[in-house]
């Protein structure tokens, strides 16, 4: 195949998280990364996540066959917290959250012992107004946070999660079972306190790290669900509903220090705030293939309206064990 001309274009007037890796003409990307694979694993280890635009690609075969190649057999989406659904193997729907909601940024299963490093986002339909995946850079979102705030989660932070019918994903959903016994045995091995509260209810309980080392760069990411989960995440009209109806101990999820105590606004507002100012936007065009490194880069969504058709798909499986370090 003749030489694909390529150039770089910045998703921002800035350095921040992501580029654009744009093909001059509309060439079968499974081809051109005959030659190309390098140039994509740099620009991810720089930026934490590039998008391959105006490539051709053959539907969800293709896009298997791409992660694949490029980070190994795609994963499993195990231990679920976003309703999600799955379209083909190893391929699911970005998720099924209300479009008119903003889901803030995250590291995708950080909170297991085992979780991907590359997360592979296919653009089918893009939505008519809205609905770019939020990006934010882990390394920068680290060094933003004071020494004094990342000490205060030196032993790591605590996720509560309460399964009741009806409320958030069952742990049917979740687990991917309806045995509880297999529930059990999947906990003692993954390290979560397991509590079954009724018939149909169970609360878990796990101790997860805060900040993981890139096992290429070495670099430090903040790298966590801490966040994401904790009741101030939620707004301030559904959180008090929800804590009305169920306490704040059976919220759906909360998190907390490794003691189990409360985690201070302040200190919820201090990383969100840092979340916030690492920000990028790119938006979505039919077509694009966008690879996050899942610990350089978290990732989110923004509203948006009309039809919006966004896969992933998940590969090169990371455990806790490997990248674990030391809060500084």
């Amino acid at each position: 195949m003749s030489e694909v001309n390529v150039h770089i274009q910045p998703i921002e007037t800035t350095d921040r998280c992501g580029v654009v890796l744009a093909a001059d003409e509309r060439v079968p990307l499974s081809g051109w990364l005959d030659s190309g694979a390098g140039t994509v694993e740099k620009l991810v280890h720089e930026h934490g996540a590039v998008v391959l635009r105006n490539f051709a690609t053959e539907g969800d075969d293709d896009i298997r066959a791409i992660v694949t190649r490029l980070s190994g057999p795609p994963l499993d989406y195990t231990e679920r917290s976003s309703p999600r659904s799955e379209v083909s193997s190893g391929i699911y729907t970005s998720t099924d959250y209300p479009s008119e909601k903003r889901i803030f940024l995250h590291n995708e299963q950080s909170y297991n012992l085992r979780f991907p490093e590359r997360l592979y986002f296919h653009c089918v339909t893009a939505a008519e107004e809205g609905g770019a995946t939020i990006l934010a850079d882990s390394r920068r979102v680290h060094e933003r946070l004071t020494p004094q705030l990342r000490a205060r989660f030196a032993d790591g932070y605590r996720l509560v999660r309460n399964y009741r019918p009806h409320v958030g994903l069952s742990w049917q959903e979740v687990f991917q079972t309806t045995d509880r016994d297999e529930v059990a045995r999947y906990c003692a091995a993954n390290d979560i306190d397991v509590e079954w509260l009724g018939d149909d209810e169970l609360r878990t309980s796990q101790l997860r790290p805060v900040v993981a080392r890139h096992p290429a760069t070495g670099a430090r990411c903040w790298f966590n669900h801490l966040t994401f989960f904790h009741v101030s995440s939620l707004g301030e009209e559904l959180a008090r509903m929800l804590v009305d109806a169920y306490g704040e101990d059976g919220l759906p999820t909360n998190t907390y220090h490794a003691d189990g105590s409360s985690i201070a606004p302040e200190l919820t507002d201090q990383l969100r705030d840092a979340y916030e100012r690492e920000c990028v936007s790119p938006s979505w065009e039919e077509g694009d293939l966008m690879i996050v490194d899942n610990l350089l880069a978290s990732h989110g969504r923004a509203p948006y309206r009309g039809a919006r058709r966004i896969v992933v798909s998940m590969a090169g499986a990371v455990t806790w064990s490997q990248v674990a370090t030391t809060v500084s």
